[in-house]
């Protein structure tokens, strides 16, 4: 039998030979891909044809609809209607469909006749056309507490069912179903990086995702600010770092301004930016992010000496000082003369 047939099952209602045929309501599904094969096995033998053997004497197939397919009368097999160029027979009775169409969807009777011409059992069978699985796609993401969140879906396949294996744990089967019927799990990131697969399967496939390694980006940390000042108090230089945190985003919040996140980055990451210190003082904060969390700074008021102000002390104190330096000189020339002999 090929292998794409998966599962055939059999319900008997076996009667002693010389008794009515006794109707019972259910059925057992037989499960078909479109274009393959379907299968109505029947694996043991109903007590009213037991002394004949290893099967009754006759077997007639029919669909719900009462459309004939088969009658297999001892070593006449003989397939009818529109199933005459699919169908197959075996000995025992049981029957093969091939190249299966939406349109053999449904139910499948069977009737067991001994000998004598009398009915022995009944039974019956639904079939059910699905469609096989397409290979799984495997995406995660990052979230902010702490924890990875994977997703499994595929574009083709009849009542998917969702298995994970990831490496080093028990396999997972709680999923979380999203509205186009994606299975989403959330694992601590603590737990990663580990190789991640998902296997989905129906009654008629089963198909792998391909292997992924999951890992999420360190948290970034409180970052610190400082300043200083340049050319005479003209600029004045703000840096923010962190001391952790994979890629690290990093924006400005001046009192007043709109945002700045046009950095020049140090060879330690450190994100610099420089301002006019005549637009000083204000309150300055940093913020940095990235792809999993935010942190930020202390606020910190950032101002120069005022560069006139600047100017004029260092006047004052060249006058003055020059003014030392001169009463100092005369002071030591009076006393050169002073101490001088007379002639």
């Amino acid at each position: 039998m090929p292998p794409h047939f998966h599962l055939c099952f059999l319900l008997f209602f076996c009667l002693d030979q010389g008794f009515s045929a006794q109707l019972e309501q259910g059925n057992v599904s037989v499960y078909a891909a479109l274009g393959g094969q379907a299968e109505f096995i029947l694996h043991v033998i109903p007590s009213g044809c037991s002394h004949t053997g290893r099967r009754c004497s006759e077997y007639e197939w029919r669909k719900q609809d009462n459309t004939k397919i088969a009658n297999f009368k001892e070593q006449n097999w003989t397939c009818v209607n529109v199933y005459k160029h699919k169908c197959k027979g075996y000995e025992n009775g049981s029957l093969q469909l091939s190249n299966i169409s939406t349109e053999d969807s449904g139910y499948y009777f069977v009737d067991l006749y001994n000998t004598t011409g009398t009915l022995v059992a009944k039974l019956w069978f639904l079939l059910q056309i699905q469609d096989p699985i397409s290979e799984p796609k495997v995406n995660y993401s990052c979230l902010k507490n702490g924890t990875i969140q994977f997703s499994c879906s595929v574009q083709n396949g009849t009542d998917p069912v969702y298995s994970w294996a990831i490496e080093g744990m028990s396999p997972v089967d709680n999923c979380i179903y999203t509205q186009n019927g994606t299975c989403t799990i959330s694992i601590t990131s603590q737990l990663m990086p580990r190789e991640v697969k998902c296997t989905v399967k129906n009654q008629i496939s089963t198909n792998f995702s391909r292997s992924i390694i999951a890992s999420c980006p360190d948290p970034v940390s409180e970052p610190k600010v400082n300043y200083s000042c340049l050319k005479n108090g003209t600029i004045l230089q703000l840096s923010c770092s962190v001391q952790s945190g994979t890629d690290p985003e990093y924006s400005w919040t001046i009192e007043g301004m709109s945002p700045m996140d046009n950095c020049t980055y140090s060879q330690n990451g450190t994100c610099t930016i420089s301002i006019a210190s005549q637009l000083m003082p204000r309150e300055v904060t940093c913020t940095v992010k990235n792809q999993i969390s935010m942190n930020v700074s202390h606020s910190i008021n950032a101002s120069c000496p005022d560069s006139h102000c600047l100017q004029k002390c260092i006047m004052k104190s060249a006058i003055w000082g020059s003014v030392v330096l001169l009463v100092t000189s005369l002071a030591l020339i009076l006393g050169c003369l002073y101490t001088m002999p007379k002639e």
